[in-house]
Order: C-alpha cells, then sequence, then structure tokens
C-alpha cells in the first residue's frame, strides 16, 4: 500500500479524528480524545509556527484515509521557548502500523521547522512501543513526572476525601493530578491508576 505526506486540510478532518482515536485506543492514551482538528490550529498566532501533517491512503478503495497523523507546535518567536518545537500528535492508525509512517511524518516536520529551532521533545505515557520509538529517532528522556488519576467509585470515598474542596463542594469524584517520583510508591498504594509521563528530546541537527 503506497501513501502520501502532506499537509493536513480541513477535508481530512473527519478521517483524521478517526485515525487519532483508533491509533489511541489500545494505549494509555485512551482517554485523550479530541472532538474536533481546526487546521490551522487557532490556538497558534503565526500559521508558520503550527505544522500539522497527516500521512493518506494513495489509492484503492481506502484512498484518501488518513493512517498517519503529526501535529508539532513551536514555541513563539520572543519567547523562553522560541527555540523548542513540541510534538503534540503522533499516531498512526492499528491497520497502517509498521509501514514507516511515523518516521516519514517526522522527517516531513523536521525539513519545515522556523530556522530558529533547536530542539524538538514530546511527553508520552508508558506505552513501550512509543517510548522505544523515540529512543529509536534520536530522542533522550530527560524528565519523568506521575500522572494521578483519580475515580472515587474506584479508588473510594476515602482517598477522594483526602484532597481539599471548599466547604460549598463535595470531595472529588474524577480528577487528574501530577506528582513527583518521589511520592510514586505511597501513591500507587492509594490510586489505581498511576502513570509515568517521560519528557524525550533530541537536537534539531542530527541525522537519524
Amino acid at each position: 500500500m503506497d501513501y502520501i505526506v502532506h499537509p493536513c486540510t480541513p477535508e481530512d478532518e473527519p478521517s483524521w479524528l478517526r485515525c487519532r482515536v483508533l491509533a489511541f485506543l489500545d494505549t494509555q492514551n485512551h482517554d485523550d480524545v479530541h472532538a474536533a482538528h481546526p487546521v490551522p490550529d487557532p490556538d497558534v498566532a503565526d500559521p508558520a509556527d503550527s505544522l500539522q501533517w497527516v500521512a493518506v491512503v494513495r489509492d484503492g478503495p481506502d484512498a484518501g484515509t488518513v493512517a498517519g497523523i503529526l501535529d508539532a507546535s513551536v514555541g513563539v518567536a520572543d519567547g523562553d521557548d522560541a527555540g523548542l518545537a513540541t510534538i503534540d500528535t503522533l499516531a498512526v492508525h492499528p491497520d497502517h502500523l509498521r509501514r514507516g509512517l511515523a518516521g516519514r511524518l517526522f522527517e516531513a516536520v523536521l525539513e519545515r521547522l522556523p530556522e530558529r529551532v533547536r530542539h524538538v521533545d514530546a511527553w508520552t505515557r508508558e506505552d513501550e512501543a512509543a517510548n522505544a520509538w523515540y529512543r529509536a529517532h534520536g530522542f533522550a528522556r530527560d524528565h519523568v513526572y506521575l500522572q494521578v488519576h483519580l475515580e472515587s467509585w474506584v479508588d473510594g470515598d476515602d482517598v477522594a476525601a483526602l484532597i481539599r474542596t471548599p466547604p460549598a463542594l463535595s470531595a472529588p469524584v474524577k480528577g487528574l493530578f501530577h506528582a513527583s517520583l518521589e511520592d510514586e510508591a505511597w501513591i500507587r498504594e492509594r490510586f489505581h491508576r498511576v502513570v509515568r509521563v517521560s519528557r524525550y528530546v533530541r537536537p534539531v541537527g542530527m541525522t537519524g
């Protein structure tokens, strides 16, 4: 099967959304669902600082179907992160895995980053396939923190009650919190879902 890698268009949105949901369904990102994907990204002031790319099936009955996606954003030119590009989404449809699509998308984005960009980073959860991909493409992990997911119907009301709320509100029913690794042991004893999140970074100029 052949694919075309090109900038995402508004017409790609429905297929982009399906690709992302299915790509994340069996991963630790299964609950990270987007209901829309505007092109260009309205949260980025300069269109040159938003790179939204897709790999689509070239021909056959699935022609035009989005099989892979990569969104990256660049820090504003006069800001502290001016030299940093962040991969916001990188995903491949499960029917199109192991065909080099993530690598092709990454290379396309690298070639089009603004000249001021010196590093690319990404944040990912514990899925080994994702972590291995970043390592294989020259990224090095430089930070890890915990995501703590609270669901009172699973963790219990006594755990939810550990979190202070204003008098007019009940104890939390559901929530997402960040924590440091030094507290991991006792956090894992109390919460049913605790995920390590890693930041990976690599210089732009390297090969591979």
